[in-house]
């Protein structure tokens, strides 16, 4: 199944990510291209496997997965939480 991370979809530094609450930031997030032909196995499992943020995005045909692990920070960052992407 082939999974790739897209630039800049892994670690970020503070000039790249500004926001002090990113899971990028903290190393806990990656973002990932997948074939749409797999997409859908690949949430099932990050579901089942216990990650805490799930982002979908599907771009001119081009999906894309956010996944984390980061901690619920009330207000901020709710947990578990599975958002989709408008652009």
């Amino acid at each position: 199944m082939p999974i790739s991370i897209v630039e800049g979809g892994g670690w970020r530094c503070a000039q790249f990510d500004p926001n002090e609450h990113s899971a990028h930031r903290s190393g806990y997030a990656a973002d990932l291209a997948i074939s749409n032909i797999h997409y859908y196995q690949v949430v099932s499992n990050a579901i089942l496997l216990g990650f805490t943020g799930i982002g979908i995005k599907n771009r001119n045909g081009k999906y894309q997965l956010h996944l984390d692990n980061a901690v619920n920070l009330p207000g901020i960052r709710p947990r578990p939480w599975i958002w989709t992407y408008d652009t």
